[in-house]
């Protein structure tokens, strides 16, 4: 992976071998915010070594140098088979991985990625042994079938659990109940539309955007996006 460079903010790619992407950020000194997105990510600072948890909340840090970092972020559900903790622990949290692994496997990994000129590598490589355990298949199709618009009583039966199993279940893989989750993945995917259609980045063109992804109307749109993003939709037009 090539690391960042001042003045491109971030890239990502698709792993190989792995259920994520591998990204580089360079972030500057300042207020950043992450909005949820549902995953997972084992993050390198360049000094820390980090588990970022599923967030339900835009995670707000102040930054006080220019950083670069470079992690992995694992698709929704996929992230506890490899970091070897349970999505709910670490849910809005960002938590430093000698919390959570031996101590040596965290020195020797911090070793390496403190001597690599490519750290990123590094990190791929070291995820790619620590997947010794798969994530169950019904992970997968949860979350395709709440990007489809399913509803939870719908997606329960199709994985064969009660609701209130799934919503156990989903606790430990994505770090909320699958409705939180249907929340998060659609105001993703609204997002992807308003970037993709300039076309339609006024308040009308977003009343289509609310219906075709699947809100009752614009007010839900905005009630949703004021509650995971902290902002309105029109604030997204501009970006």
């Amino acid at each position: 992976m090539t690391a960042a460079q001042p003045g491109v903010p971030y890239r990502e790619r698709r792993c190989a071998g792995l259920p994520g992407v591998a990204w580089t950020a360079s972030r500057p000194a300042g207020v950043t915010s992450v909005l949820p997105d549902g995953c997972m990510d084992l993050i390198w600072t360049g000094r820390d070594l980090l588990i970022a948890g599923p967030d339900v909340a835009p995670n707000t840090t102040h930054v006080e140098t220019v950083s670069t970092m470079t992690a992995v972020r694992f698709d929704p559900g996929q992230g506890p088979a490899i970091l070897g903790v349970r999505a709910a622990e670490c849910r809005d949290l960002r938590i430093p991985v000698a919390e959570v692994w031996p101590a040596g496997d965290v020195r020797r990994l911090t070793d390496s990625l403190h001597e690599s000129t490519a750290p990123g590598t590094e990190l791929l490589a070291w995820c790619r042994r620590r997947q010794r355990e798969s994530t169950p298949a019904w992970v997968g199709g949860v979350v395709e079938s709440l990007r489809e618009g399913a509803s939870v009583t719908a997606v329960a039966r199709q994985v064969a659990m009660s609701e209130r199993t799934l919503h156990r279940r989903a606790h430990e893989y994505f770090g909320y109940g699958p409705k939180t989750l249907a929340r998060i993945l659609r105001m993703r995917a609204t997002l992807d539309r308003i970037d993709r259609s300039p076309q339609e980045r006024d308040e009308g063109g977003l009343s289509a955007i609310a219906a075709m992804c699947g809100y009752a109307d614009y007010a839900h749109m905005y009630r949703e996006f004021r509650d995971l993003t902290g902002c309105a939709p029109t604030e997204f037009m501009n970006r």
